[in-house]
């Protein structure tokens, strides 16, 4: 049997309990727990899990993007899980606009991509990246998505074990491409290739300051290193062509499988 993905309501409650939102630099406690525990439940797949899997070989990744310095990494790891959901269920990649998202649901600031699962399940869906355009002068908290065509169906969103990283990985095998905040380790922003791996990096909750997209997992070859493959939000000149390989199993390095999530679609 697979390794149980996804939480009881009673574990999401708990969770949310545990956290102290004034201890993180993010606002957790602006999200609501209630829309995902609609789909919440403990189980397993009993899928046979490969050792390798690069979603972008399926064609449902969408090109690496250039947050620039607006820190909207959260919403970049939430639209990409959204858009390749989508892509699985439809057979079109198409590009969501990330700046809906960041528009719509950051009047309090900074959030994690639980804020934007909670959005996109609200309004339904998202517009495409062509079709939507910010307000002109526009505030925190305004956005411009009125009249504008609505791609894809979201009714809900997962969330996977918190620090079960063959959970996580059971999760990207079954599901698809995987939302997740880390605490970057040493050497991340400058990372130029190969497997980054920082014993010191932590594993908590509170230490987290930045989010991905988490598209597959394998083993190098040469080194036997299990990794992570990681798409990031600045552009395709960083890492590798924009994606940076973290060290896997190595309990929980840098947070990885601390808060995972992705959405729930119907087909469309």
């Amino acid at each position: 049997m697979g390794a149980s993905i996804l939480m009881t309501k009673d574990e999401i409650k708990s969770m949310f309990q545990k956290i102290n939102p004034t201890t993180t630099q993010q606002n957790i406690g602006l999200c609501n727990p209630q829309i995902a525990t609609h789909i919440i439940t403990n189980i397993s797949s009993g899928a046979k899990i490969p050792d390798f899997v690069d979603w972008r070989t399926a064609g449902i990744v969408t090109p690496v993007r250039d947050q620039i310095v607006n820190g909207s990494c959260w919403a970049h790891a939430a639209v990409g899980s959204f858009e390749s959901q989508l892509a699985i269920h439809t057979g079109k990649t198409v590009p969501l606009s990330v700046q809906q998202v960041v528009d719509c649901t950051t009047e309090y600031g900074i959030n994690f991509p639980y804020k934007a699962y909670e959005y996109i399940t609200i309004i339904g869906g998202l517009t495409t990246e062509a079709l939507y355009q910010p307000r002109v002068n526009y505030t925190r908290g305004q956005c411009d998505s009125d009249g504008k065509a609505i791609y894809g169906k979201s009714y809900s969103y997962g969330i996977v074990k918190p620090g079960d990283e063959q959970a996580l990985q059971e999760a990207i095998a079954t599901i698809g491409p995987i939302s997740v905040c880390i605490q970057c380790p040493k050497g991340f922003w400058y990372y130029k290739g190969g497997i980054i791996d920082d014993p010191n990096c932590h594993s908590e909750l509170t230490k987290t300051d930045h989010c991905v997209l988490v598209v597959g997992y394998g083993t190098d070859t040469k080194s036997k290193q299990d990794y992570w493959l990681v798409k990031n939000s600045v552009g395709q000149h960083w890492g590798e062509n924009g994606y940076i390989r973290m060290a896997r199993n190595k309990h929980n390095q840098c947070a990885i499988a601390t808060m995972a999530s992705y959405p729930v679609v119907t087909p469309v």
